[in-house]
């Protein structure tokens, strides 16, 4: 009670003039320490959400876009076959590989039955036309990189004899997990290696003849 008595005392002591500028700063405090929590609180959600960002990139992820599809039936050849230009992008901050890619064919057969079948790439499996440079698998995929380059793949006749294609589906495997797939809908027909050698023969043949004639 004696306590009480001496605080009102005190306080009844205090010039009003005071006690004014005392609130006045009081709310400034507050408010001060309203504005650090406020900036704080978004300090640590930029954080969070840089941190959830750096994790994002840094999860496997492949991305294949198609370029170009074509198809070429080498002169003398039991196989026809199809090559699909692709665009193959590692969007993350992890390095990667090409390991695998095959192309699913799926047809129907003439009892209409569905079948898929699985055709590994071969880059040593014929002489490719001109302009085809064929992925040599495995090959590295750079973090934030990209590699442009050839699948091929060859289908014996004996495969598509007599049945209906109705879907090519050329699948790729990335080393750290992710299957990714492009469809070659339309195939651009194309020389072989060989028309276009004899065709380049032919071509310069002609060039000498003329060079001779004009001589």
């Amino acid at each position: 009670m004696l306590v009480v008595r001496t605080v009102l005392q005190l306080s009844a002591e205090v010039p009003a003039e005071w006690q004014i500028w005392a609130t006045y700063i009081s709310v400034a405090i507050a408010a001060g320490s309203f504005i650090v929590a406020l900036f704080s609180s978004r300090t640590a959600r930029q954080s969070l959400k840089l941190s959830k960002e750096q994790e994002r990139r840094r999860v496997a992820r492949l991305d294949v876009s198609l370029v170009k599809a074509v198809s070429w039936c080498p002169v003398n050849s039991k196989q026809r076959w199809i090559g699909a230009r692709v665009l193959a992008v590692n969007p993350t901050d992890r390095d990667g590989a090409i390991v695998q890619a095959d192309l699913h064919v799926t047809y129907s057969t003439s009892d209409g039955a569905n079948v898929v079948a699985k055709i590994p790439h071969d880059p040593m499996g014929t002489c490719f036309p001109k302009g085809i440079e064929e992925f040599d698998l495995p090959i590295s995929l750079p973090a934030n990189g990209a590699v442009d380059g050839w699948l091929v793949f060859g289908l014996s006749h004996a495969l598509l004899e007599g049945v209906t294609v109705e879907r090519y589906e050329a699948v790729v495997r990335d080393s750290r997990g992710p299957l990714e797939s492009v469809h070659p809908w339309v195939l651009e027909e194309i020389e072989d290696c060989e028309a276009s050698k004899e065709a380049e023969g032919a071509e310069s043949e002609d060039q000498g003849q003329e060079n001779d004639i004009s001589n």
